[in-house]
């Protein structure tokens, strides 16, 4: 499979299924989060729709990460700008060489949505290639 880089390396997409998965209910404020192996690649792409407007962000994690308690270093530089999401519409994440949030070297990523109402993730699914 060649991803749109023009690398062979990809992971097939895949649909979130666990914080982030389509049907998971918003709460005005509150963060949801869900962390996603990304073992040294170098591209991430993130798509979100839900029915509520909010915010998203990419995070890459620490060695120390622990995905079952959700805890570890969640790292303050380096990430990609978090990016607005309007309800009902499908916002992008893209991480990876023609931006400045590249991973390569990194082991997860922790993808949090933080809504500004109440509703529902319509889905959100992560590509991973390079």
């Amino acid at each position: 499979m060649n991803s749109p880089f023009g690398d062979t390396h990809a992971r097939p997409p895949r649909r979130l299924i666990g914080a982030l998965k389509a049907g998971a209910v918003c709460v005005a404020s509150t963060a949801m989060s869900e962390y996603v192996a990304i073992p040294n690649k170098g591209d991430v792409r993130v798509r979100i729709k839900a029915s509520v407007g909010g915010t998203i962000s990419l995070h890459y994690m620490g060695p120390d990460v622990d995905v079952t308690a959700g805890t570890g270093t969640e790292y303050s530089t380096g990430n990609p700008a978090d990016v607005t999401v309007t309800a009902d519409t499908e916002a992008m994440v893209d991480t990876g060489k023609d931006t400045d949030a590249h991973p390569m070297g990194e082991g997860y990523v922790k993808i949090t949505y933080t809504p500004s109402g109440s509703g529902t993730i319509t889905f959100c699914d992560v590509s991973i290639f390079g």
